[in-house]
């Protein structure tokens, strides 16, 4: 038997939540595998787990288990006899320390053999600046986070999501093991769930600037298509981007959603789905679309989602990065002649895919 060991932040909203319990959950179904996710806080659980995946919560103070990764943290003795008790006194297979904070978990476990670090996106952000001032800040920012990135994950063993992210981090973990897996999602049986279609295009995701979620506005606007926009999601951009809707005068066709842990019957009444992202690693929200066969239009931010568009019937829809034009062009493009998705790509995003390549991560 072979027993699976996930250790995340916490179960609330967020991309690397979801994955981790999706593969969780894929994992426990197979009578050979014993799989246990602990949570750093789990005070507010919005990710399914099925019962055959065994919960642990650490209850790990909140200055611990939530905020920047670039804050040393320490657990306090009482903490280090709690991860004691309940994981370091058990054996695992494969420990999987999960984004970003249970990180700081890996020099109070034991079976450190067995333990692989998930990144799932972009950690060292660069933010542009269009003064000096704000240049040199953010390159002295870059900087310290990319001492403090070296400490941390230097000589580990790291599962990442996509190979340009593996590629920029070799530069700086130069004695790391890598192995790159993307993201995967389970295919529905079921995807026509509705007749009929709300809204035009949908972004979903973080309200946050890496996400550039007025990109996607401003594209929708120029694109002069006649329905809605859907914004599923929220976060501290949010009232920037309904200033910016108001100043556009597109109030009545842009709807702001909100958060939802079930994502998927606003992706089947929309269009399209459109990510324009700055960076990326392999965004669960494109994989969700293309799973109910809904087409997906984005920026070129990562190596995994080039790879989702690397055939002849989707790649018209990749865009160059930071191209509001033509991504308004594509998404004008989308919305008016919708295409079906390629029978090879759904193949590639399935979550079975992944678990495998995850299970080869333990020695025979």
């Amino acid at each position: 038997m072979k027993k699976v060991l996930f250790i995340v932040d916490n179960l609330g909203k967020g991309g690397a939540q979801s994955i981790t319990c999706a593969l969780a959950n894929f994992l426990s179904r197979s009578s050979l595998v014993e799989v246990t996710v602990c949570a750093l806080d789990n005070t507010n659980q919005n990710c399914h787990l099925e019962p055959s995946v065994e919960l642990i919560s650490l209850n790990i103070r909140h200055d611990f288990s939530y905020g920047k990764l670039w804050k040393r943290k320490t657990l306090t003795e009482a903490e280090q006899a709690m991860v004691e008790e309940k994981i370091n006194n058990r054996n695992f297979t494969l420990i999987i320390l999960g984004f970003h904070n249970g990180y700081y978990l890996y020099d109070y476990l034991g079976q450190k053999d067995k333990i692989w670090f998930w990144v799932h996106g972009e950690i060292l952000e660069k933010r542009p600046f269009k003064n000096i001032w704000g240049q040199l800040r953010s390159y002295l920012r870059y900087e310290r986070h990319k001492f403090y990135f070296k400490q941390l994950l230097n000589g580990k063993k790291i599962v990442i999501v996509s190979n340009h992210l593996e590629e920029a981090y070799k530069k700086i973990l130069e004695l790391s093991q890598f192995v790159t897996i993307p993201n995967g999602i389970e295919l529905p049986e079921n995807t026509k769930r509705f007749n009929s279609k709300k809204w035009d295009a949908l972004f979903l995701g973080r309200l946050v600037n890496l996400k550039q979620v007025d990109h996607t506005i401003m594209a929708f606007y120029k694109a002069k298509v006649s329905g809605k926009l859907g914004i599923l999601g929220d976060g501290p951009e949010i009232l920037s981007l309904k200033s910016l809707v108001n100043k556009l005068n597109i109030q009545d066709r842009v709807d702001f959603l909100g958060w939802s842990n079930s994502p998927q019957d606003f992706i089947c009444q929309s269009q399209c789905v459109v990510m324009s992202s700055s960076s990326e690693g392999s965004p669960i929200s494109l994989l969700q679309a293309l799973s109910l066969d809904v087409p997906i239009v984005s920026y070129n931010s990562s190596s995994s989602i080039a790879l989702l568009f690397d055939n002849p019937t989707m790649n018209r829809y990749l865009v160059p990065k930071n191209d509001i034009e033509t991504l308004a062009l594509a998404l004008k493009e989308c919305v008016n002649h919708p295409y079906s998705i390629p029978k090879e790509v759904k193949s590639t995003i399935d979550i079975e895919t992944m678990a495998k390549t995850f299970m080869n991560l333990i020695p025979d």
